[in-house]
């Protein structure tokens, strides 16, 4: 598996947004396989899927969710158009105004840390029916 990280703390002023109000601040771990290129590709995308999103101003969990589904839309079209088989799992923090985001995708897991008590966050095991279903279709289109 190869990584990538995404550190981006003035995603306003990379896409040209003078919203004060909302600064954005986003930061990434992307963990691939089948080689280097899925990790880059999103990182690399998926900040601009996010900001793209008609919900970036007034849903921020919309956005984010938009973002990932048009990242993962985009690299299955990637793949099949370079006959490759890239594949990723992630975590994702927006931070927008004083709101903090936490997302992941795949088998991924979060720490949250508050004060004196950790949780943690599962990510989607391949035994979950969304998960298994997701892998199910990608074996199909293989």
């Amino acid at each position: 598996m190869l990584s990538r990280a995404l550190v981006v703390e003035d995603l306003n002023g990379l896409f040209g947004m003078e919203d004060d109000a909302n600064l954005r601040s986003v930061y990434g771990v992307f963990e691939g396989s089948g080689g280097p290129g899925g990790a880059e590709y999103v990182a690399t995308q998926l900040p601009g899927n996010i900001m793209t999103s008609k919900f970036v101003q007034t849903d921020p969990v919309k956005a984010v969710e938009e973002g990932y589904l048009t990242t993962g839309n985009r690299l299955m079209v990637k793949n099949s158009v370079e006959n490759t088989k890239y594949g990723v799992t992630g975590s994702l923090l927006l931070i927008q105004g004083t709101r903090l985001f936490l997302s992941w995708l795949g088998s991924s897991q979060v720490y949250v840390f508050k004060s004196d008590r950790t949780s943690i966050r599962d990510g989607n095991l391949s035994l979950r029916p969304l998960a298994l279903t997701r892998v199910l279709l990608l074996l199909l289109l293989l």
